[in-house]
């Protein structure tokens, strides 16, 4: 028998529950096994073992062809994310958004213990370990970041 994942919350806008109707079988077809747990089977389609897409420059592979043409743009030297404020260029979009904290000032990440606060959530766990090991619940937040 397989489980059902149920496409609508359990109460509609209306206030009627979800009809029948609005379940699916599921099925792990896909993963050439039975899975009485779906979410199990979603990580295992979402996040493959298998890495099928190798860079022709090094020895990496990755399981989904947009991480090798990142990686790719590694190699090339190609920076097309290029800061309007300075000379800063990079490869990926994520970089310059943070990078762009420098000129703005934002420090989104503030610590639980003091009045520190980073453009970075690496700095403030390099900050964590430093100035509040000590402390309780470091380990909870630092999983947190």
């Amino acid at each position: 028998m397989n489980p059902v994942i149920n496409l609508f919350p359990p109460s509609v806008p209306n206030g009627e529950t979800a009809a029948a109707s609005s379940t699916i079988p599921f099925s792990s077809s896909v993963l050439d096994e039975e899975s009485p747990n779906e979410n199990k089977a979603q990580k295992k389609r979402k996040y493959p073992t298998s890495k099928p897409f190798k860079c022709n420059v090094c020895d990496r592979s990755f399981n989904q062809r947009i991480h090798l043409k990142k990686h790719e743009s590694k190699h090339t030297g190609i920076k097309p994310y290029k800061c309007d404020k300075c000379d800063y260029a990079t490869v990926e979009r994520s970089h310059l958004r943070v990078h762009m904290r420098t000129h703005t000032g934002e420090k989104p990440y503030k610590c639980e213990y003091c009045d520190y606060a980073t453009a970075q959530n690496s700095t403030l766990k390099i900050h964590l370990r430093r100035h509040h090991r000590d402390a309780n619940a470091v380990d909870e937040v630092l999983d947190g970041l």
